[in-house]
């Protein structure tokens, strides 16, 4: 009767350890199924990329100049291409000199950051001064960061808040953000870290990733909301998702 137990539980104990093995492959499997599906996702998304990009270069070539400025945005980012600064600021510039304010804007972006030129703050204040006065929102919120940080002319946080309050009131989410933030500050306008974070709050619902980093980083800290490091992590990982890689080396594995 005890070797007929024995056998029994023999028996039963390798039926487990099968089982185990069939779920461990089944997980193995599944885990290199997903590898391999996200591995087909991003393949798509670059050829996709490259292909977009193909096309608005036959555009531009063709005489589309709203094109060259989509084609010069790809060859700044690498998108779809090979990165060529001086190619992206020959696009710009030929743009700009046509009166095309998006590309005024984007070159003074280049001057601000020295990429294929020379860096010159005068040069991009100014630029982004004239895309502004043309009514276009890219000018406009960099000509509002030009004012905040002193760069190509005096710093002046009232204008700077003016600017992005425009931007905000327009709809145009990425100034809420930015003037949520100078309100939490104080700076440019009586300090009032409600309407602050409220504003910054509207900027990250709307998929503003610097709305969710700054939203983020304010729960780091305790300024205007509660110390939180789990929501601080959460309004992170939206950030990142959002696009936002300074956002993405914050996470915490």
């Amino acid at each position: 009767m005890f070797q007929f137990r024995f056998v029994y539980a023999v028996l039963g104990f390798i039926t487990i350890l099968v089982v185990l093995s069939g779920c461990k492959s089944q997980t193995v499997n599944s885990d290199n199924s997903q590898q391999e599906g996200n591995q087909e996702l991003t393949l798509s998304s670059e050829e996709n990329d490259k292909k977009q990009t193909a096309l608005y270069k036959i555009e531009c070539d063709l005489g589309d100049k709203f094109q060259c400025i989509k084609y010069g945005v790809s060859l700044k980012q690498g998108t779809g291409v090979l990165r060529n600064d001086a190619k992206a600021v020959a696009l710009f510039n030929l743009t700009c000199d046509e009166g095309i304010s998006l590309g005024c804007g984007h070159l003074g972006e280049m001057y601000l950051l020295g990429r294929g030129v020379i860096p010159n703050d005068d040069k991009a204040f100014e630029l982004f001064e004239d895309t502004c006065n043309r009514n276009e929102s890219y000018g406009c919120i960099s000509l509002a960061w030009m004012y905040a940080k002193g760069r190509g002319t005096m710093q002046n946080y009232s204008k700077a808040a003016e600017l992005y309050q425009s931007e905000c009131n327009g709809d145009r989410v990425i100034g809420c953000a930015q003037l949520g933030y100078m309100y939490v500050q104080g700076k440019g306008l009586l300090q009032n870290t409600i309407k602050g974070v409220e504003l910054i709050n509207k900027a990250c619902r709307n998929q503003v990733a610097r709305g969710c980093g700054t939203l983020a980083y304010l729960y780091s800290k305790g300024l205007g909301v509660p110390l939180n490091n789990q929501e601080s992590q959460k309004y992170f990982k939206l950030a990142c998702e959002y696009g936002d890689l300074k956002s993405c080396r914050m996470l915490v594995n």
